[in-house]
C-alpha cells in the first residue's frame, strides 16, 4: 500500500525519489512525512499490534508480545536493524496491551519515524558552519524523547498495577500460525538472496 502511493506522489510532483527515506529537498521531505512516517506507522500498527498480536493472544499475552515484535522486526527486512526494531516492537506491543488502545503505539511509531526522517533531512541541508549547533540540538531532542519515554513507561506501570486485581484468563505458552511461518520464510529467503548477491559480485 505504501510504495504505490509514494510513487504516485513523487511522480505527480515530478520529484526524484530519495534513496531510502532521506529527503533531498522540502518537497521530498513533506512527501516523506506521509510516506515514511505516517502511513507506515498506521498500517504497521494495524497489522502487527491490531491483527497479529490479537491473533496470538490465544497462546498467551507474553507470547503475543513476542510474536508481534518478531513479525514487526522481520517486516522491515533488515538484519542490521533487527534488534532495534524488535525492542521497539516489544515496547509498542506492551503499550497496546497496557492501555487497551492502539493509538499510543501509532503515536510513538510515527514520532520515531518522523524524528529519523527529520534528522536525516536537516543533516543533509545543514550548512557546515552550523553542524556543531545541530549536533547539540539533536542531543537535546533525544533527551526530550528519553524523558517522554520514561514518563510513558511509568504511566504504563501505574496502569498495570491498577489492573493487577482484575481476573486474568489462563494462558498457554506456545503457538504458531500460517502468517508467522510465511513471514519467517519470506524473511529468510530475502536474506539468502542478499547474501547470494553479495558473494556473486
Amino acid at each position: 500500500v505504501n510504495m504505490p502511493i509514494y510513487r504516485f506522489l513523487v511522480e505527480g510532483k515530478g520529484l526524484t525519489p530519495p534513496i531510502m527515506s532521506v529527503a533531498g529537498n522540502a518537497g521530498e521531505y513533506i512527501i516523506g512525512i506521509f510516506a515514511f512516517a505516517l502511513l507506515p506507522a498506521v498500517l504497521e500498527e494495524l497489522l502487527c499490534r491490531g491483527i497479529i498480536m490479537r491473533e496470538y493472544e490465544n497462546y498467551g499475552r507474553a507470547f503475543a508480545v513476542f510474536a508481534a515484535a518478531s513479525m514487526f522486526a522481520m517486516l522491515h527486512m533488515s538484519l542490521a536493524s533487527f534488534v532495534f526494531t524488535w525492542i521497539l516492537g516489544i515496547v509498542l506491543a506492551l503499550a497496546v496491551q497496557k492501555t487497551d488502545s492502539i493509538y499510543p503505539a501509532i503515536i510513538v511509531h510515527f514520532s520515531t519515524n518522523f524524528y529519523s526522517l527529520t534528522c536525516e533531512y536537516l543533516t543533509n541541508i545543514m550548512p557546515p558552519e552550523l553542524m556543531g549547533v545541530w549536533v547539540g540540538v539533536r542531543i537535546g531532542i533525544i533527551g526530550i524523547f528519553g524523558f517522554g519515554f520514561a514518563v510513558a513507561m511509568l504511566m504504563l506501570v501505574h496502569i498495570h498495577v491498577k489492573r493487577r486485581t482484575q481476573p486474568r484468563k489462563r494462558e498457554t505458552h506456545f503457538g504458531f500460525s500460517i502468517s508467522f511461518l510465511v513471514l519467517i520464510a519470506i524473511y529468510l529467503l530475502n536474506h539468502i538472496r542478499l547474501i547470494a548477491e553479495l558473494f556473486g559480485k
